[in-house]
């Protein structure tokens, strides 16, 4: 039996046809048969750093001539501050100096302590550890005015506070005398 191209070509199509709808078929099947999971509703929240002292709290300055008169060489003035750390994720505070001006910082030797004790004048303080004591108020501005190289490295978490004991004492020098001067003391927290 011999086919003629018609036959064929009715034949050709009925498959190609027929070949078309299976693949339909089985594409619309794959498509109705799946399955898919997902997570509920994602959230990011971020802590942050804050941090406080008790001089910041009565807006007043740990030295002042208001509070200790004029100042004579060889005087030694003593006062303490304490710092609370309120931020909710845990941070490394240091402390550091900044707007240190005046000739009299350079004979205004400085010694910095942490402890504990509220008393701002260090009735109760007690010593646990000498940051600074190796200079005057501008060498210590000049060394240490960043974060970066700031004192300290208190690693602090919620509440925790830390009472700072500065004592400076005016060298007894002509060049202290008549002599004005300016420091500014941050402390900086960095959460991490």
């Amino acid at each position: 039996m011999q086919l003629s191209r018609t036959h064929v070509a009715t034949v050709a199509g009925v498959l190609l046809g027929f070949a078309l709808t299976s693949t339909m078929v089985v594409r619309t099947t794959q498509a109705v048969i799946t399955s898919n999971t997902a997570t509920q509703a994602n959230t990011w929240t971020t802590g942050g750093a804050a941090i406080s002292n008790d001089g910041a709290i009565s807006a007043s300055a740990v030295f002042s001539q208001a509070n200790d008169s004029l100042l004579a060489g060889g005087q030694t003035v003593t006062k303490c501050i304490a710092v609370k750390y309120t931020g909710n994720s845990p941070a490394q505070i240091k402390l550091y100096g900044s707007s240190v001006s005046g000739a009299l910082t350079g004979y205004l030797d400085l010694k910095i302590e942490t402890g504990t004790g509220t008393a701002n004048d260090c009735t109760n303080f007690v010593s646990g550890a000498t940051l600074f004591n190796s200079g005057t108020v501008a060498s210590f501005g000049s060394a240490n005015n960043s974060y970066t190289n700031g004192l300290g490295a208190w690693n602090a978490t919620l509440n925790n506070s830390l009472t700072y004991r500065f004592t400076v004492t005016v060298q007894n020098v002509a060049g202290a005398q008549n002599g004005n001067g300016t420091a500014v003391f941050n402390w900086e927290a960095q959460a991490s």
